[in-house]
């Protein structure tokens, strides 16, 4: 959706509001405030305000359960959980959705299908930034069993999701056989599902060492600038910038990763402004308040890739004792496979970042001369939206 499709959203839910209001007082106006509730908290939503999102998402299922209508609670619900994801608390997000699925369960309709899918795949996303992938395979699954077939561009996307599982799963050759079934005729007209299909497909053939990756990342930059989806043009450009950055062109993976921070900055994406900050601070770059900002967003796979990025900091400015102390952190320690022995594990230049993944072996064996490549693997695939 377009910026100005956007704005033009919340213009139209609050033309609407207006007619609601002059509704006779009964059911008949409560049914259609719900609907507008749900409309607008979207609109929102999509419009960059997830807190207002979320009060209209909170209004929508209170007045849903006053008039009994489990589907009207369910899509609020749903809504309000990726509301809350927006803000970075996923734990909360997960436990909406459950009262969610419950709310939903056997539907019968296609709109309860939908809704159910819709539940099941956002559930199924956010396991993925958990790196809970058994978890998150069997919600996107269940999903795809859900969405009736007429929904093509929900299908298209689940499938998407689906890969994005199988990837962090390091099964790239199944994900890339995934993201085939996509590219098809029908999503030649969804602009979104055609932009999210470069986006993985490039970041899944980089991992490979294929060459083509590039050109699937810039042509998804340009999707997304088109969209005004700038959170997606930052994601393609952290992969263009990690991809120069094993590749020893150091100031070509400068050059992407600020442009990256820029747009994520202008998408409100603190997900992807963090991810190119802790690339940027491996390439010498410090910045005071990216440690909160990791920390606020909860993640583990970004606490780890800040840990071991200020490990390396440590350590090129001589200071053994911080480096180590970076290295051996419980949240390091625990979602690191060091190279060597563990007795080496608190020595980060000879350590690798999360499960090595084809992509960073196959740079390590061709730029075996580099020690500060060589000793990590790539950022953990589970960090993209």
């Amino acid at each position: 959706m377009r910026a100005g499709s956007r704005r033009t959203s919340l213009r139209i839910a609050a033309r609407l509001q207006v007619h609601v209001q002059h509704l006779p007082e009964g059911r008949v106006r409560d049914e259609a405030q719900l609907r507008l509730l749900l409309l607008s908290a979207r609109a929102r939503r999509n419009a960059g305000q997830p807190q207002f999102a979320a009060q209209q998402f909170r209004e929508a299922d209170s007045l849903a359960r006053e008039l009994g209508d489990p589907l009207g609670s369910g899509e609020a619900l749903t809504g309000l959980a990726a509301a809350t994801f927006d803000h970075g608390h996923l734990m909360q997000a997960i436990l909406l959705l459950e009262n969610a699925h419950r709310e939903l369960e056997n539907p019968e309709s296609d709109r309860a299908r939908v809704l159910a899918a819709d539940a099941h795949g956002l559930h199924g996303r956010i396991l993925l930034y958990l790196g809970e992938s058994e978890d998150g395979l069997r919600h996107v699954q269940a999903a795809l069993r859900l969405v009736p077939d007429t929904e093509i561009e929900r299908h298209r996307h689940l499938q998407i999701d689906l890969a994005r599982l199988e990837a962090l799963r390091h099964h790239y050759p199944t994900a890339l056989k995934t993201l085939s079934k996509v590219d098809d005729r029908q999503a030649r007209h969804l602009p979104r599902v055609r932009m999210r299909l470069r986006l993985y497909r490039g970041q899944f053939r980089a991992a490979l060492g294929d060459e083509d990756a590039a050109q699937d990342l810039r042509a998804c930059i340009q999707e997304a600038e088109r969209l005004s989806l700038w959170a997606y043009a930052a994601r393609a450009r952290i992969f263009l910038g990690e991809r120069a950055f094993f590749d020893n062109r150091d100031d070509d993976a400068r050059t992407e990763l600020i442009a990256a921070r820029e747009l994520a900055q202008r998408g409100r994406d603190p997900l992807g402004h963090a991810l190119a900050s802790i690339h940027l601070m491996r390439l010498g770059e410090d910045d005071d308040t990216l440690q909160k900002a990791v920390e606020d967003l909860g993640l583990p796979s970004l606490q780890t890739a800040w840990l071991l990025a200020s490990a390396y900091r440590h350590e090129q400015r001589g200071d053994t004792a911080m480096r180590d102390q970076c290295s051996t952190r419980p949240t390091c320690r625990w979602h690191c496979t060091f190279a060597r022995s563990p007795s080496e594990a608190s020595r980060p230049r000879r350590g690798r970042w999360c499960e090595p993944s084809p992509a960073s072996s196959a740079t390590a064996a061709r730029r075996s001369d580099s020690p500060r490549r060589g000793r990590t693997a790539r950022a953990c695939e589970r960090i993209d939206d």
